[in-house]
């Protein structure tokens, strides 16, 4: 999930408030077959100039897989059956990046403003 809070300051800036919360399920914790939910979680405060953008990072999750893949029947002869098995590992890393580019929309009376400042 993400959560950004804006406040615009006086001056035109922009202050956001960035909350991102990763959840995904835990097969390796379960409590009567449910999942258990790990979070990875993320907050910070930034300043910027309308139409600026804003990268976060740092949300890195690793995980370990392994499996089993085998001939039905035959992997299960002892000493035989290894030859008809196959066991793999494999780590995965990956990371979440966001970019967020705030813009000030302007009320529509401030648009008239501006365009009869114009002419």
């Amino acid at each position: 999930s993400l959560e950004v809070t804006p406040h615009i300051s006086p001056d035109g800036k922009i202050g956001l408030l960035i909350n991102v919360k990763k959840q995904r399920p835990d097969w390796t914790n379960t409590v009567m077959g449910a999942p258990a939910i790990r979070t990875k979680e993320a907050e910070t405060e930034v300043l910027v100039s309308d139409g600026e953008t804003v990268a976060i990072g740092g949300i890195i999750i690793g995980e370990k897989l392994w499996g089993i893949k085998r001939v039905p029947w035959i992997s299960r002869i002892p000493v035989l059956g290894w030859f008809f098995r196959s066991t793999s590992r494999k780590t995965e890393t990956s990371e979440l990046l966001i970019f967020i580019t705030p813009k000030i929309i302007r009320a529509e009376k401030d648009h008239i403003a501006d365009a009869n400042n114009i002419l």
